[in-house]
C-alpha cells in the first residue's frame, strides 16, 4: 500500500482517512491514540471525529496535524488550504481557498476534471463558446470566435476554451466543425458552490460591461426596490428560478435557428437587515 498523495485529494478528511489506513498497514501497532500524542492533543477520538465530520480542525490544530503526518513544506501548505476550503465561513473565503488549491500544478495533474469543470464556469467565454457552437455557421476557429464574442477575448483564450470543452466531451467533431453534445456539464459536489459563486461574479461583470457598451435597444435592465415581509423571500427566489426555466424553454421552442448568444442575469437579494419588533 503506497503513501497517499495529498495533491490527489480535495476533501482533507478523506485524505486523513487514507493516510491513517496507509500508516496502519505499514505499522499495525499505530493507533489513533498514538497519532493524537504526536499532534499534542488530549482526545484519542480526535482523528475519527474529524474524519466523520463531527469535529473541525482549528488553524492551530490543522498545522499540528500536518506536522504529525510528516508533510513537507509544499504538502503542508496544500493540506492547510484543503482545511480552509472545507471549513470556509463564506463562499468568498471558499473561492479564495480554491484559487490557491487550483494553482498547484500537482493538484491540477491529479484532479484534471475538477479543475477543468470549474474553469468552464470561472471564465464566462467558455459557456458563451459552448452556446455559440449551436449557431449555424459556427467555426471552431479562435480568430472567428474572437470577432463574434462581446466583449472581445484573445485568440489564445478561445483556443484554450475549445480544448477544455472538447476535453470534457461538451463539444465534439461534427463535419468540419465542433458541435455541442448532449452531455450535461456537472461539477463535483465539493466545488459546486465555488463554481456558482465564480460564475455569478463573472455574470455581474458582463452585465456592467453591457450597461456601458451594448446599445439600449439590445439590452434590458430593470430594478425594483420594495419592502417585503421576510417570509416572502423564499417565494421571490422561487419566482426567479421559475423565470429562468421559462426563458430556457422559450429559447428551445423558438422557430428560427439561433444566430447569437445572450445572457440573462436574474437576481433578488435583501439590501437591509430584518427589523424585528421590540418587545413591550
Amino acid at each position: 500500500m503506497s503513501r497517499p498523495d495529498v495533491h490527489a485529494h480535495l476533501d482533507y478528511r478523506a485524505y486523513l482517512d487514507a493516510w491513517f489506513r496507509w500508516r496502519k498497514a505499514d505499522n499495525p501497532r499505530f493507533s489513533h491514540r498514538a497519532f493524537v500524542r504526536r499532534v499534542g492533543a488530549r482526545s484519542p477520538s480526535l482523528l475519527p471525529s474529524v474524519i466523520s465530520r463531527r469535529r473541525n480542525l482549528s488553524p492551530r490544530m490543522a498545522a499540528a496535524v500536518a506536522d504529525a503526518m510528516g508533510l513537507d513544506e509544499q504538502e503542508r501548505a496544500f493540506f492547510l488550504d484543503l482545511v480552509a476550503f472545507d471549513q470556509a465561513r463564506s463562499e468568498a473565503d471558499r473561492a479564495r481557498a480554491w484559487r490557491r488549491i487550483a494553482s498547484v500544478r500537482r493538484f491540477r495533474a491529479a484532479r484534471t476534471l475538477d479543475a477543468a469543470t470549474l474553469d468552464v464556469f470561472a471564465q464566462w467565454h467558455h459557456l458563451a463558446i459552448y452556446e455559440l457552437a449551436r449557431v449555424p455557421g459556427f467555426r471552431a476557429d479562435p480568430a472567428w470566435i474572437c470577432k463574434r464574442l462581446r466583449p472581445r477575448i484573445r485568440p489564445n483564450q478561445a483556443r484554450d476554451a475549445l480544448q477544455t470543452l472538447t476535453g470534457l466531451g461538451l463539444l465534439a467533431p461534427r463535419g468540419d466543425t465542433l458541435r455541442p453534445t448532449q452531455q450535461t456539464l456537472t461539477t463535483p459536489m465539493e466545488v459546486a458552490g465555488v463554481a456558482a459563486h465564480t460564475h455569478h461574479q463573472g455574470a455581474l461583470d458582463l452585465a456592467r460591461h453591457a450597461l456601458d457598451h451594448v446599445p439600449p435597444e439590445e439590452r434590458a435592465f430593470h430594478t425594483v426596490t420594495v419592502a417585503v415581509p421576510e417570509s416572502l423571500l423564499p417565494r421571490l427566489r422561487q419566482r426567479i428560478e421559475a423565470l429562468s426555466l421559462e426563458l430556457l424553454d422559450e429559447a428551445d421552442a423558438a422557430d428560427a435557428p439561433p444566430d447569437r448568444v445572450v445572457q440573462a442575469v436574474l437576481a433578488v437579494y435583501p439590501v437591509s437587515q430584518s427589523i424585528e419588533e421590540e418587545a413591550p
